[in-house]
């Protein structure tokens, strides 16, 4: 073997191994800092998502824009852990539900994500300066702001935008 063929063969491991450092750090900056996946448990937001729904996080969007009503977002809950739900009512709107219905500042909220009315009104609630107020889609199994109060904006772990598992489920949650 001449000396070039050596040459170009080590010059290829370095290529290879420069190519894997590069995917791997790359990998692990997405994951830290831009997007990642959680795992649905439980049914408090079918029929949007399932339990068992692997969905696609985008951790950064609220460095770009506040939060929005109808946004899926996953946040830390000190006695659940981690859970996905829906925001209802940004900061300093008042909330309330009412025979079913939710009320926003006084005014019916549409909410065509939902399969019929939830359940236990509550009385008029504003939400603080830097919270949101979350429910789950399927009002009768949510464990939500109703019984935990409002989320800290703090707490939000990022924006659910697809669920990516299981296949036959590829859909956007905008």
């Amino acid at each position: 073997m001449s000396g070039e063929s050596k040459e170009r063969g080590g010059s290829r491991l370095r290529g290879i191994f420069v190519l894997l450092v590069f995917v791997i750090f790359s990998g692990l900056f997405i994951r830290s800092f831009l997007f990642t996946s959680f795992i649905v448990c439980g049914n408090s937001m079918r029929d949007t998502l399932r339990d068992g729904d692997r969905v696609l996080v985008n951790k950064f969007i609220y460095d770009l824009r506040q939060p929005r009503r109808g946004d899926v977002v996953v946040f830390a809950d000190g006695e659940e852990g981690i859970l996905v739900k829906r925001i209802i009512a940004q900061r300093g709107e008042v909330v309330e539900m009412q025979d079913g219905a939710v009320y926003i500042n006084g005014a019916p909220l549409d909410e065509p994500y939902i399969d019929g009315q939830g359940s236990d009104d509550f009385e008029p609630l504003k939400v603080g300066a830097s919270e949101v107020f979350v429910m789950g889609d399927n009002r009768q199994e949510s464990n939500d702001s109703r019984d935990f109060g409002s989320v800290p904006i703090s707490d939000v772990k990022g924006v659910a935008v697809f669920v990516i598992w299981p296949p036959n489920r590829l859909i956007g949650l905008d």
